[in-house]
């Protein structure tokens, strides 16, 4: 057996290669990674030759020849390692559906490299998270409302770091303010707080419903009961022994 070509630029590596390979089995691998980062491959095509365009940096086609690829519907699935499978992949997966569950579930349990949020990121993100924890809530937001995290602290402090409807500090809640959008063309409003953002959802969006609320607690704050002092309860133990309670009755019905 001859001996191993090693990675272009570096050493050979002095281990042996098989018969008709240029390279050894972890030096393989490590070239074809390096292979992947390359900017300057011509793309293979999808099924009629090469197309002209180059492969995107990290994928072996470009981005049309690449979405053609994963649509088509006869590309069988290479199951798991040690594990072959006879069905056709999921259109625009990788693997079938029982295997591509399968594969993310394993995928998940281990550290890699974060996929970014749009742009490449070198960190590791955990096991049990597909992203680190820098890029999930910017990919989060991409995702959902079409904005990114800068653009998200942006709108913040346009606000001042409060509530556009309370006008509350979030200092004064545990999570982030959540992005208020209109549920029928998606267009980003403004940050609220998860009360506001629940009482608005509730409604429907709906200004009659507000407006009926908003007569509805005016006609009962008006209300004698509602001035009306408290008298604490005293209730008692099982011991015999008693406390007060916060909550009691108006005067006039006291006895």
């Amino acid at each position: 057996m001859k001996a191993c070509l090693g990675i272009i630029g570096e050493p050979s590596c002095g281990r042996k290669r098989k018969e008709g390979k240029p390279r050894c089995g972890p030096c393989a691998t490590a070239y074809a990674k390096l292979s992947l980062l390359r900017s300057d491959r011509p793309c293979p095509g999808y099924g009629y030759g090469r197309c002209g365009a180059f492969c995107d940096v990290g994928h072996t086609r470009c981005a049309v020849c690449r979405a053609a690829y994963e649509a088509r519907s006869d590309r069988r699935c290479p199951g798991l390692p040690g594990e072959s499978c006879d069905q056709l992949c999921t259109p625009r997966r990788r693997r079938c559906h029982h295997h591509e569950k399968k594969y993310n579930a394993i995928a998940l349990t281990r550290s890699r490299k974060c996929p970014g949020a749009g742009d490449g990121c070198q960190r590791m993100a955990p096991p049990g998270s597909p992203r680190c924890a820098y890029c999930r809530p910017d990919y989060q937001l991409r995702k959902k409302f079409g904005i990114t995290l800068a653009r998200y602290e942006e709108m913040l402090k346009e606000q001042d770091d409060r509530c556009a409807v309370c006008k509350r500090h979030k200092s004064e809640f545990k999570y982030r303010f959540a992005v208020d959008h209109d549920h029928i063309t998606r267009h980003v409003r403004a940050l609220l707080c998860a009360n506001c953002n629940t009482m608005l959802g509730s409604a429907g969006d709906a200004v009659e419903v507000l407006t009926d609320a908003i007569a509805y607690l005016k006609k009962w704050n008006a209300t004698p009961h509602r001035s009306a002092a408290v008298v604490p309860l005293e209730l008692p133990f099982v011991d015999g022994s008693s406390y007060v309670s916060g909550y009691g009755i108006p005067k006039e019905h006291g006895r």
